[in-house]
C-alpha cells in the first residue's frame, strides 16, 4: 500500500486495464467520443494554439521544444477536444506528474480523479460539442467514475506520446537536410 508506484500501476476501470467484454464496452465509448470530433475544428484549434507558442520563441533563435511548444500544444488541444477548462486540466496534469514522479503519488491520483469527476459533472450540467459530452451520451451508459477513468486515460495517452511524436518530427526536420529542405520549400507538409 505504501509503494509510490501503486497509483500509477494499479487496476482501473478503463479500456487499458481491462480485457474481454469490459474492454470492449469501455473502448466503444472512447471510440464513439473520438469519432465525433470535428477534424476541421481540431485543425483550427491546433493552429490557434501553435502560432502564439511559436511566436513566443521564434525571435530567440532557440527553444525548449518540449516545455515551450510540444507540451503546451498537446495539453491545450486535448483540453479543447475534451471540453475541459484549463483550471481542471492543470489540476489533473499536476496530479499525473505526481503519480509519474512517485512523489505524493496517492494525492496526485486523487487530484486526477477529482478533476475528471468534476469535468464529468460539468458536462452533465453544461454539455458541449466535445469528446467528453459525446462519451456521456453514449447508450452504453458508463457510470460517472467509469467515465472519469476513460477521460483520464485519454489524457495519459494523448499528451506524452503525441508530445514525443511532435518533438521527434521536429528533430528530423531540423537535422535531416533533405527532409528540412522539403518542409521549407513547401513540397512536404509538416
Amino acid at each position: 500500500a505504501a509503494c509510490p508506484g501503486l497509483p500509477l500501476m494499479q487496476w482501473r476501470p478503463n479500456a487499458r486495464r481491462s480485457d474481454g467484454a469490459t474492454h470492449s464496452r469501455y473502448r466503444q465509448v472512447i471510440v464513439a467520443g473520438l469519432t465525433q470530433a470535428d477534424r476541421y475544428d481540431l485543425h483550427d484549434t491546433v493552429a490557434q494554439v501553435a502560432v502564439p507558442l511559436i511566436n513566443s520563441f521564434c525571435e530567440d533563435g532557440s527553444a525548449d521544444l518540449i516545455r515551450q511548444y510540444a507540451f503546451p500544444l498537446t495539453f491545450a488541444v486535448l483540453n479543447s477536444l475534451l471540453g475541459c477548462p484549463t483550471e481542471l486540466a492543470q489540476r489533473a496534469a499536476s496530479g499525473m506528474a505526481a503519480m509519474f514522479e512517485g512523489v505524493g503519488a496517492e494525492r496526485g491520483n486523487k487530484a486526477v480523479m477529482n478533476a475528471m469527476l468534476e469535468l464529468i459533472h460539468l458536462k452533465q450540467t453544461t454539455p458541449g460539442s466535445d469528446v467528453t459530452t459525446q462519451m456521456l451520451r453514449h447508450p452504453i451508459g458508463l457510470s460517472d467514475m467509469e467515465l472519469a477513468h476513460q477521460v483520464a486515460t485519454l489524457y495519459g495517452a494523448g499528451i506524452e506520446p503525441l508530445q514525443n511524436l511532435i518533438v521527434n518530427a521536429l528533430r528530423l526536420i531540423l537535422t535531416d537536410q533533405q527532409l528540412g529542405d522539403s518542409a521549407l520549400d513547401g513540397s512536404l507538409s509538416t
